[in-house]
């Protein structure tokens, strides 16, 4: 009835209100010499007009977070990690400290491997048992890992906060630190990104809400897996909202980060 009743006044005001009835060809005024030397001028310079720009897309995201989240191999087990800071060939990375409080002890040394993005290493699942015997094998698979593996040093490592640093020397090149978010911009149901190595399927890329943000630690549903722990929680411009540390085993969809306050005053502690 609403429709009927309002169609029926636009169609008595149309009936009321005079149309205006358009002036006759004849009658209308021709633009003068000048005034058509001035629009030939003001044309000459003119562009076609683009498609604003747009954001960078998701795909572009993960390839640039992909290179700066290595993979995380210890004496017992593996996770992710990200790139903190970038220093000459030498960078600072951040992982959990779960994820290296057992390091490799080989002579008097003691460290974790770090790998860093490579596409023949993110086609399939990765292998340790491939890793034996590289050192005289000519495989694409173990060229690429030679090329691909560092040691990393334990600079600090907190079992309370779960966070280390780690440093790597003569990173590969084109690695780049992941940009921060503003301290305490994250806000539940916001959209996050989760790049790791969950099961050790490299460099996966997950995705969610935050469905909470609490006094210590921030709440997502992002998928996240055993490999997971140590990588980075991100806006979906790619900046880290807080570092992944564990899963509620008793629940599911309840996953948790540090958040990146948290994470940077550690780093600036312990860095100085």
């Amino acid at each position: 009835m609403r429709r009927i009743a309002a169609s029926l006044v636009v169609i008595g005001l149309l009936i009321v209100l005079p149309i205006p009835r358009p002036r006759p060809l004849a009658a209308q005024e021709e633009i003068s010499a000048q005034e058509m030397n001035r629009l030939a001028d003001a044309l000459a310079g003119r562009r076609a007009a683009r498609r604003p720009s747009r954001a960078r897309g998701l795909p572009d995201v993960y390839q640039r977070a992909a290179r700066a989240v290595p993979f995380v191999i210890a004496a017992d087990g593996t996770g992710s990690s990200y790139v903190v800071g970038i220093q000459g060939t030498s960078a600072l990375l951040v992982t959990n400290h779960h994820v290296v409080e057992n390091p490799i002890r080989l002579n008097d040394d003691t460290f974790v491997l770090v790998v860093f993005y490579d596409d023949e290493l993110a086609k399939e699942e990765f292998d340790l048992t491939r890793v034996k015997g590289c050192h005289d094998t000519a495989s694409a698979w173990c060229r690429a890992f030679r090329g691909a593996v560092r040691r990393a040093t334990i600079v600090a490592s907190d079992a309370g906060q779960d966070i280390a640093v780690l440093m790597v020397r003569n990173v590969p090149a084109g690695v780049e630190r992941l940009q921060h978010a503003p301290l305490n911009s994250v806000r539940t149901g916001e959209e996050v990104l989760v790049v790791g190595h969950p099961l050790n399927l490299l460099w996966t890329l997950t995705t969610g809400i935050v469905s909470g943000v609490r006094q210590s630690f921030i709440q997502t549903q992002a998928p996240v897996n055993p490999g997971n722990s140590g990588g980075p929680m991100m806006t979906k411009e790619g900046q880290v909202l807080g570092v992944v540390t564990a899963r509620r085993k008793d629940a599911e969809n309840i996953n948790l980060a540090i958040p990146i306050a948290q994470v940077e005053s550690f780093v600036a502690r312990v860095t100085k």
